[in-house]
């Protein structure tokens, strides 16, 4: 119920409309679901009016996506040159988890905002895609290495008691208005490569999103290019209105009153 409430707030903000239907298990009015075989059976045929995109950062396109993909965040959905012309075209979204809401918000703007009328959503994300045993690619490798998870009562007393951390939150903006950790800073994951410079090395650099999946490999990044003491909240924003409830979280609209 809380991810349905949560689809419901940012879809609604974001566009002016209610959550899609199949978040409820209804059938979708805009856009639909495909599993990973049905993909399959079509790029296997040599469909190759089929568009499939990656809606996350760049950094998890490079490290993991599905074979002649390519890749549009969320966040440029609206401004990239890479959509066909023709409104018609098939086009596939795909995000990291079952649980991630990206790709669903990317096709709810493909659909309503940008006037596509034949989309449809991978069903379970790029997992499903791996458990069905179909290959993916790899372009450039983030390094697997070890990060510190804190849980939300461990990061609360850092919060409480010392100053020498930033928390970056890599959600997409739309997300981050609507609910974030106080005094947390947005760098969205999709621009994370360009904009890491900002952080301070000095600092406690602790990564938050919204279920915990995708911090560890912004973490992980982060350490590659030379931060040393990066860690990451476990389950994200999730994990953390589990134990402290939403009302200890911060929007938009309150900061303005």
């Amino acid at each position: 119920m809380k991810q349905i409430l949560y689809l419901a707030c940012i879809l609604a903000f974001a566009l002016g409309l209610s959550a899609d239907s199949s978040a409820a298990g209804d059938k979708p009015s805009k856009w639909h679901n495909i599993s990973a075989d049905s993909l399959n059976n079509q790029l296997t045929k040599g469909d190759d009016s089929i568009l499939v995109i990656n809606t996350l950062s760049p950094i998890e396109y490079r490290d993991c996506s599905i074979p002649n993909s390519i890749n549009i965040p969320l966040e440029k959905i609206e401004t990239t040159d890479k959509l066909p012309k023709d409104k018609a075209t098939q086009i596939v979204f795909y995000c990291c988890s079952e649980r991630c809401v990206i790709s669903k918000t990317t096709a709810d703007v493909a659909v309503s905002k940008l006037g596509y009328t034949n989309v449809f959503i991978l069903d379970g994300g790029l997992p499903a895609w791996k458990i069905a045993g179909y290959p993916t690619t790899t372009i450039e490798r983030v390094q697997r290495t070890n990060i510190l998870s804190l849980k939300p009562d461990a990061l609360k007393k850092s919060m409480d008691t010392k100053n020498n951390w930033v928390i970056v939150d890599i959600c997409p903006p739309i997300v981050y208005k609507t609910q974030r950790l106080p005094n947390s800073i947005n760098i969205p994951f999709a621009d994370l490569e360009n904009r890491y410079v900002e952080l301070p090395m000095n600092k406690m650099i602790i990564i938050v999103d919204k279920v915990g999946h995708r911090s560890f490999i912004a973490a992980r990044f982060l350490k590659m290019k030379g931060v040393k003491d990066v860690r990451r909240l476990f389950g994200g924003i999730e994990e953390w209105i589990e134990y402290f409830g939403e009302e200890s979280l911060v929007t938009d609209a309150q900061t303005k009153n």
